[in-house]
């Protein structure tokens, strides 16, 4: 015959309660009250005793404050606003935050119970509640008591602030700016992700990372109304660009995938400073590498003395190449794993200082392979090719909990980001070249470097070795295998 279903509702007569509450700028609410149910209503219950104290995190602050003083009130059934649902069953009660005297004008300038974003004083509370039901005179319980045991809670309200982007532009050729505005807020810790990134049009994403609710958040914002996003997050150049960008902030006292929001740029991304445009041609392509020559146009009057080269729609760190004018020349840009039998793409963009080039890009390259494998080093020069009876064997599995629901047949599963992808490799090889495909692999085990692996079909995958064996009957020909996983490179 308790108190049970504290929490939070923005209507009086919900018989639905939240215990994380969500106050948006935008929102359009009637006030925030204080709600619970019971088994029974009048003819049971005379008064409800409700204790409240608070602790938030005030407006642009950042540490959390001590817990308030202690509010408590007994109120009659009158003032609780008893209702009941055909819906559910229990009868249910209401009272706004205005019935302790004092509270309200501690957590804002408030007007009666509309505890609204514009006239808050904190951007996030932290309520414990404890309610005790007061049973009517006339009503004795069998053990003898006047009141219910206490029912506690802890419930808390989070301000989520609106969002606009105001620009997206290239601050240097490796450094993407996106300038927001958020009225009425003023913190400069939020946490931000990548939610999407396409061509305006659609016809192609441009996008490495995953969802905030993947926890997978980039960073803090580097002050307030600042996002600089790395450039690599994208598979392509933006300069010049126009596209469809969408970014979710969340604030930094916040779980992943907490109360947060978004806002979605749509236009043209360019530079602020337009420097001059950089030269970019094939210096040499052996085969297994691709070597570009770089310069300086000249077109603008605005010198460059750093190209950033990035090969469009790679996957890792090392498929952006940054080169340094020395002297009156640069040195050549080199791209030692690109992926055979692709047509490539490779866009510059050059800076001295503040502000970013134009982009030059150049198209049609291609590494030709018939049917090698080939292992390199990532730091350092080792490389190997496998010709003869190649197996291949790629097995990927998903990141992913399996849960089963009562009254269900069957499990659900629940989908995480990314996943493991498992790789192996066997191959025949003359007795001298195996030497040099064992070394490679113990040069890896040594914790000298993570392979890239090429395959003729245009894959390629960055691998941490797990085993690697050599074995031979033949006194000329070796049986080589090597296998791992994929990492980040």
């Amino acid at each position: 015959m308790g108190v049970r279903g504290i929490g939070f509702s923005s209507v009086k007569n919900n018989t639905v309660s939240r215990k994380d509450e969500e106050i948006w700028a935008t929102s359009d609410r009637d006030g925030l009250y204080l709600v619970w149910c019971t088994d029974s209503g009048t003819g049971v219950h005379k008064s409800f005793t409700l204790t409240v104290s608070f602790s938030g995190i005030p407006k642009g602050m950042t540490a959390q404050t001590a817990q308030s003083q202690t509010y408590t009130k007994t109120l009659t059934l009158a003032q609780c606003n008893e209702h009941t649902s055909q819906y559910a069953s229990g009868v249910y009660w209401a009272i706004g935050l205005s019935s302790f005297n004092g509270l309200v004008s501690k957590l804002g300038n408030y007007a009666g119970d509309d505890i609204d974003f514009t006239n808050r004083k904190y951007d996030y509370l932290k309520f414990d509640v404890s309610i005790v039901a007061n049973y009517a005179d006339d009503f004795e319980w069998a053990n003898g008591h006047t009141s219910s045991p206490p029912e506690y809670a802890s419930l808390t309200v989070t301000y989520v602030p609106e969002y606009t982007i105001t620009d997206v532009y290239y601050d240097e050729p490796e450094l993407i700016v996106i300038e927001y505005d958020t009225p009425g807020w003023t913190r400069a810790d939020d946490r931000w992700a990548l939610h999407a990134a396409k061509i305006s049009d659609g016809s192609s994403t441009m996008f490495k990372t995953e969802s905030i609710v993947a926890e997978n958040v980039w960073g803090t914002v580097a002050n307030y109304g600042r996002i600089e996003c790395p450039a690599n997050a994208f598979t392509k150049s933006l300069m010049n660009k126009d596209i469809r960008l969408m970014i979710r902030w969340v604030a930094g006292y916040l779980p992943f995938g907490g109360a947060g929001n978004s806002a979605i740029w749509d236009d043209t991304v360019t530079s602020k400073v337009i420097k001059n445009t950089p030269t970019l041609s094939l210096a040499s392509n052996d085969g297994s590498w691709i070597s570009l020559n770089v310069g300086d146009s000249g077109d603008k009057g605005a010198e460059i003395d750093t190209v950033t080269i990035t090969m469009e729609g790679g996957k890792y760190k090392l498929d952006t190449v940054t080169v340094t004018k020395s002297g009156n020349s640069f040195p050549k840009a080199v791209f030692k794993y690109c992926p055979y039998n692709t047509s490539l793409t490779f866009t510059a963009i050059g800076t001295k200082g503040r502000g970013a080039s134009n982009p030059k890009t150049l198209s049609g390259i291609m590494l030709k392979n018939r049917n090698r494998t080939s292992f390199d080093t990532i730091s350092g020069d080792g490389h190997v090719d496998l010709l003869h009876d190649i197996e291949t064997s790629i097995s990927t599995a998903n990141n992913h909990d399996v849960v089963q629901f009562n009254g269900r047949r069957r499990p659900s599963a629940f989908y995480g980001t990314g996943g493991t992808t498992s790789l192996s490799f066997s191959a025949t090889m003359l007795f001298e070249d195996a030497d040099d495909f064992l070394a490679l692999a113990q040069a890896e085990l040594g914790d000298s470097s993570d392979i890239m692996v090429r395959l003729p079909d245009g894959k390629r995958y960055a691998m941490a070795v797990d085993s690697c064996d050599v074995d031979w009957t033949l006194r000329n020909q070796k049986q080589v295998s090597i296998s791992g996983e994929e990492v980040d490179a």
